[in-house]
C-alpha cells in the first residue's frame, strides 16, 4: 500500500502472489525516489523479491540459489537511494544468506 501526498491510498501486489491465509505481497522498505522493496509469498508459501517503481512497475526477483519450498526463498530487507537491495535467503536445505542486488 502506498500514501500519496493528498491522501490518496493505492494497494498492490507482486505478480505471482499467493491469495491465502499468510500469503500475499509485504512493502517493506522505501526509498527516497518512492522505488519499494519487499517479499511476496507464493501459492507454496515460498518467498520471492519485488521492486515496485514509484510509477508502480511491478517486478519480482530470486536471489540465486534461493529455495523454491515454503519457508525458502528471498527476503529484501532494504534499498538505498542507488536502489542496491540488501537482505537474504534461504536455500533448499534450509541454509540462510545474505544477498545485495544492484540494478
Amino acid at each position: 500500500m502506498v500514501r500519496a501526498a493528498d491522501g490518496t491510498i493505492t494497494t498492490f501486489n507482486a505478480p505471482g502472489a499467493g491469495t491465502s491465509n499468510s500469503q500475499g505481497t509485504v512493502g517493506f522498505a522505501i526509498n527516497a525516489s518512492g522505488i519499494i522493496t519487499g517479499w511476496y509469498l507464493d501459492a507454496n508459501t515460498a518467498y520471492h523479491g519485488f521492486l515496485r517503481t514509484a510509477s508502480g512497475t511491478l517486478g519480482t526477483f530470486n536471489a540465486p540459489g534461493a529455495g523454491t519450498a515454503a519457508n525458502q526463498g528471498t527476503n529484501p530487507l532494504g534499498i538505498n537511494t542507488a536502489a542496491d537491495i540488501v537482505g537474504y535467503f534461504v536455500d533448499a536445505s534450509g541454509v540462510v544468506h545474505g544477498f545485495l542486488r544492484t540494478p
